[in-house]
């Protein structure tokens, strides 16, 4: 992993092309294919409205 720094802070440097390469190999690969199966299900609609889990989750 490269490391695209641009200040003293240490922020990363969302300008360069390399970008989300970097955030992407900061996951492992468990969570990568995580991340792939959420997007396949969301493209497949496959999704619950922000409104209901909130009322799911509501009294805790």
């Amino acid at each position: 992993m490269s490391t695209n720094l641009h200040n003293e802070k240490n922020e990363p440097n969302p300008s360069r092309n390399d970008y989300k390469d970097d955030l992407w190999e900061m996951h492992s690969p468990e969570e990568r294919t995580s991340i792939e199966k959420g997007l396949e299900d969301m493209k497949k609609g496959k999704v619950v409205p922000h409104e209901e889990v909130r009322k799911l989750y509501e009294k805790y």
